[in-house]
């Protein structure tokens, strides 16, 4: 038995938007999130943003997605998840644990990647 929940307007031209769209099949479970991002950020080529942001995977450290922008200064990290049940009020609230456990972790990382200050950049 399938659970449905009535979705407004908005929620099912999103949810038909998504599911026609290549994204849907070609990056799994990751796919929605990428779909969002692209609408969000204008993504110009995806298969590299994802190539270069997607962390998902055995090692992850809860991170699902790491992005970098340099030259407007901001980060994008973000631990996803996608209910086969759409209009579902939340995610399982261990997937914000998730999220506060690998950014603890990125945070207390020596990695390269992050300036040493607010006047370094790479």
């Amino acid at each position: 038995m399938k659970h449905t929940i009535e979705l407004n307007q908005e929620q099912s031209a999103l949810k038909e938007a998504y599911e026609s769209s290549p994204i849907s099949s070609h990056f799994g479970v990751n796919g929605f999130m990428l779909y969002v991002l692209d609408l969000y950020l204008r993504i110009e080529d995806l298969n590299d943003f994802a190539t270069t942001s997607l962390t998902d995977g055995r090692d992850d450290k809860k991170i699902d997605m790491c992005y970098f922008n340099y030259n407007d200064g901001y980060v994008i990290i973000a631990q996803s998840f996608l209910s086969p049940i759409w209009g579902r009020e939340a995610a399982p609230a261990n997937k914000a644990s998730d999220l506060n456990t690998g950014i603890s972790w990125l945070l207390a990382a020596m990695n390269p990647e992050f300036p040493q200050n607010s006047e370094t950049k790479p």
